[in-house]
Protein backbone atom coordinates (compact mmCIF):
# COMPACT_ATOMS: atom_id res chain seq x y z
CA UNK A 1 0.00 0.00 0.00
CA UNK A 2 1.36 3.89 -0.60
CA UNK A 3 1.99 5.91 2.05
CA UNK A 4 -0.87 8.57 2.45
CA UNK A 5 0.08 12.21 2.14
CA UNK A 6 -1.71 12.90 5.60
CA UNK A 7 -3.82 11.71 7.67
CA UNK A 8 -7.12 13.88 8.53
CA UNK A 9 -8.70 14.10 12.12
CA UNK A 10 -11.85 15.36 11.64
CA UNK A 11 -13.76 14.74 14.61
CA UNK A 12 -17.23 16.53 15.70
CA UNK A 13 -17.45 18.60 19.16
CA UNK A 14 -18.20 16.18 21.79
CA UNK A 15 -17.25 12.87 20.48
CA UNK A 16 -13.80 12.09 21.56
CA UNK A 17 -11.42 15.13 19.53
CA UNK A 18 -10.14 16.12 22.46
CA UNK A 19 -8.84 13.01 23.85
CA UNK A 20 -7.17 12.00 20.80
CA UNK A 21 -5.44 15.52 20.56
CA UNK A 22 -4.19 15.20 23.87
CA UNK A 23 -2.78 11.66 23.41
CA UNK A 24 -1.42 12.53 19.85
CA UNK A 25 -0.12 15.84 21.67
CA UNK A 26 1.69 13.83 24.41
CA UNK A 27 3.33 10.84 22.06
CA UNK A 28 3.53 12.84 18.75
CA UNK A 29 5.60 10.82 17.12
CA UNK A 30 4.92 7.53 15.85
CA UNK A 31 4.69 4.92 13.64
CA UNK A 32 2.26 2.84 11.49
CA UNK A 33 1.94 -1.16 10.83
CA UNK A 34 4.59 -1.01 7.70
CA UNK A 35 7.32 1.20 9.82
CA UNK A 36 6.35 5.10 8.65
CA UNK A 37 7.12 7.69 10.76
CA UNK A 38 3.97 9.97 11.49
CA UNK A 39 3.97 12.69 13.18
CA UNK A 40 1.40 15.06 14.58
CA UNK A 41 2.02 18.69 13.60
CA UNK A 42 0.18 22.10 14.81
CA UNK A 43 0.67 25.77 13.41
CA UNK A 44 2.52 28.15 16.65
CA UNK A 45 -0.05 29.82 17.64
CA UNK A 46 -0.07 33.30 16.60
CA UNK A 47 2.44 32.42 13.58
CA UNK A 48 0.03 30.80 11.96
CA UNK A 49 1.52 31.75 8.62
CA UNK A 50 5.04 31.25 9.87
CA UNK A 51 5.95 28.03 10.51
CA UNK A 52 4.42 24.92 12.00
CA UNK A 53 5.47 22.34 14.49
CA UNK A 54 5.82 18.88 14.51
CA UNK A 55 7.19 15.77 16.70
CA UNK A 56 8.41 17.05 19.96
CA UNK A 57 8.36 20.58 19.34
CA UNK A 58 4.42 20.06 19.85
CA UNK A 59 4.76 18.34 23.45
CA UNK A 60 6.54 21.42 24.52
CA UNK A 61 3.86 23.91 22.76
CA UNK A 62 1.25 22.13 24.73
CA UNK A 63 2.66 22.61 28.06
CA UNK A 64 1.67 26.54 27.73
CA UNK A 65 -2.08 25.60 26.70
CA UNK A 66 -4.64 25.55 28.82
CA UNK A 67 -6.32 22.64 27.77
CA UNK A 68 -3.13 20.30 27.88
CA UNK A 69 -3.06 20.18 24.04
CA UNK A 70 -2.68 21.50 20.86
CA UNK A 71 -4.48 21.52 17.68
CA UNK A 72 -5.12 22.64 14.28
CA UNK A 73 -7.84 26.07 14.57
CA UNK A 74 -11.42 26.22 13.42
CA UNK A 75 -12.45 27.84 10.03
CA UNK A 76 -14.86 30.38 10.80
CA UNK A 77 -16.99 33.52 9.75
CA UNK A 78 -14.08 35.66 11.24
CA UNK A 79 -11.34 33.80 10.55
CA UNK A 80 -9.14 34.04 7.19
CA UNK A 81 -8.78 30.43 5.84
CA UNK A 82 -5.58 31.88 3.56
CA UNK A 83 -3.24 30.94 6.41
CA UNK A 84 -4.54 28.34 7.76
CA UNK A 85 -4.00 27.02 3.81
CA UNK A 86 -0.31 28.04 3.74
CA UNK A 87 0.48 26.08 6.59
CA UNK A 88 -1.41 23.32 6.12
CA UNK A 89 0.27 23.14 2.62
CA UNK A 90 3.89 23.96 4.41
CA UNK A 91 3.19 20.82 6.73
CA UNK A 92 2.13 18.70 3.64
CA UNK A 93 5.47 19.60 1.73
CA UNK A 94 7.74 18.90 5.02
CA UNK A 95 6.33 15.47 5.48
CA UNK A 96 6.95 14.50 2.03
CA UNK A 97 10.45 16.39 2.01
CA UNK A 98 11.72 14.87 5.11
CA UNK A 99 9.76 11.31 4.95
CA UNK A 100 6.99 11.28 7.19
CA UNK A 101 3.32 11.26 7.27
CA UNK A 102 1.54 14.43 9.23
CA UNK A 103 -1.15 13.77 11.51
CA UNK A 104 -3.72 16.88 11.26
CA UNK A 105 -6.55 17.44 13.66
CA UNK A 106 -9.74 20.07 14.23
CA UNK A 107 -12.77 19.21 15.23
CA UNK A 108 -13.88 22.54 14.06
CA UNK A 109 -13.35 21.29 10.36
CA UNK A 110 -16.41 19.15 10.29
Amino acid sequence: MSAPQAILHIGAPKCGSSALQMALTRHPELRDAEGRRLRYAVPLRGKLGKYSLSGRAVARLSRASAYGYVSWPNFGRRVDPAPIRAALEKVLLAGGQGGWVPILSSEGWI
